[in-house]
């Protein structure tokens, strides 16, 4: 698979999540603590036929060294990471 076709899924795989992001907070609302779009996002992803692994552990290298351990929030299809934030309504 060349560099295009990945860009070109990765691209889509993403639209896809923030679709499912959308309808979580359409859906929920605004205004909760970060880990109930969390415990949300991962109900809508996978009712849209995704996988998706909660607090993803991804060993982090520089320069060919380990130095340190990284959680996603999310990963999706092993290929999007998902950092969720939230903040207060307006």
């Amino acid at each position: 698979m060349n560099a295009d076709v990945r860009e070109e899924i990765h691209v889509l795989e993403t639209e896809r999540v923030i679709g499912c992001a959308f309808s979580v907070l359409n859906g929920v609302g605004l205004g909760f603590h970060e880990k109930v779009y969390e415990n949300a996002l991962p109900l809508e992803l996978r009712r849209a036929n995704l996988q998706v692994i909660q607090q993803k552990s991804i060993e982090v290298f520089y320069k060919g060294a380990s130095v340190g351990e990284y959680y996603a929030d999310l990963l999706v299809d092993n290929l999007v990471l998902v950092e969720l934030s939230s903040g207060k309504a307006s």
